[in-house]
């Protein structure tokens, strides 16, 4: 070590020590008082102590298996990935959504804390590198632009930029949504639904590059359901990606829905959303319960997956399974006794 590398070692740590004195700053992850303040905000025994997932690993969703079960293709996939296949192509995270992880993401996502996220990064290069070693670019999960603004990052971009591949910002969140956290995973699907679509501010040159016919990766934080990570990998694909693989820093155990309302227990926010949806569909009110000319009960003309096929035999249909409404399934049994009178 010359003169230069010493004198700028021992300002180092005299400035250290000057700050963790005067502000006492605390680690983002177990709120002691950081020795090295200006080594980051997490301090090195958190850093160490974040558990990684280990394989075993789902190849869709990176989750951790119960034990070596890859004796085929078909079981390299938790339950979950082989019950709802998605656009998700193969997945990886860093570890589990928990401990100290939990703390810096959170640290990192809320409190502004952005000088972890190149650590995370780095983190998630080494853990994904098997992922990234072929891609064309990295898309980070877009935020709401009012959400964007608010929060003065997105933290997705910034994880994106720490993998040092090409960034290309090709994605758009056209509605903002209501929180994840809470909903469950038929909830965060509703969600976030048709929310997000191609940027209008990339160029087609950048999509023609970057992203049709090449192997891409989305970035986010966390990775509860998929739903945010699907939405997006079907936008990239009608794009024309050949395949698209996600990457997050933590993987979040999802919330169970508990009661006969299962289904029903989104967020205040959700409920409200839903509430003004319906008012706002009173204008359709009469075409909402009525057999068309090609025997389909629409349920909600704005849903085209919410149209069921009329059996004439019973009240289950070909596509979509059982009909669920109760004023459909009243419908299609007038609709049968006249027709059984018609002919009889």
């Amino acid at each position: 070590m010359n003169g230069a590398d010493s004198a700028r070692s021992l300002m180092t740590g005299i400035a250290d020590a000057l700050v963790s004195v005067i502000f006492a700053p605390h680690c983002a992850g177990c709120a002691r008082v950081l020795e090295h303040p200006l080594e980051g905000a997490v301090c090195a025994s958190c850093w160490m102590n974040i558990p990684l997932l280990s394989p075993p690993l789902c190849r869709t969703c990176g989750d951790m298996l119960p034990s070596w079960r890859a004796i085929s293709v078909e079981m390299e996939r938790c339950a979950a990935c082989r019950r709802r296949p998605g656009a998700i192509d193969a997945g990886r995270a860093i570890g589990m959504y928990e401990g100290e992880l939990r703390a810096i993401v959170h640290a990192f996502k809320y409190e502004g804390r952005r000088t972890v996220g190149r650590r995370l990064g780095d983190m998630l290069r080494l853990t994904s590198a098997d992922l990234l070693s072929d891609v064309r670019a990295v898309v980070p999960v877009p935020l709401h632009p009012w959400r964007r603004l608010t929060r003065g990052f997105n933290q997705a971009a910034d994880l994106a930029h720490a993998l040092d591949l090409p960034v290309v910002h090709a994605l758009w969140r056209s509605r903002a949504t209501s929180p994840q956290a809470g909903l469950t995973a038929s909830a965060r699907r509703r969600n976030v639904r048709g929310a997000f679509r191609l940027s209008p501010f990339v160029r087609v040159k950048t999509l023609d590059s970057y992203v049709a016919g090449q192997r891409v990766v989305l970035v986010d934080d966390v990775w509860t359901t998929g739903a945010t990570l699907n939405e997006c990998a079907r936008v990239l694909k009608e794009a024309g990606a050949a395949e698209v693989r996600a990457v997050t820093v933590a993987r979040a155990k999802a919330p169970r829905a508990t009661g006969k309302n299962r289904d029903l227990d989104s967020a205040q926010p959700q409920r409200e959303a839903d509430v003004r949806s319906k008012h706002a569909d009173r204008r359709h009110t009469r075409d909402l319960h009525a057999l068309n000319e090609d025997g389909m009960v629409v349920c909600n003309p704005r849903d085209k997956e919410a149209a069921h096929r009329a059996d004439m035999e019973g009240i289950a249909t070909a596509d979509h399974g059982a009909v669920t409404c109760r004023k459909c399934i009243d419908l299609l049994y007038k609709h049968k006794r006249r027709n059984e009178g018609q002919t009889s």
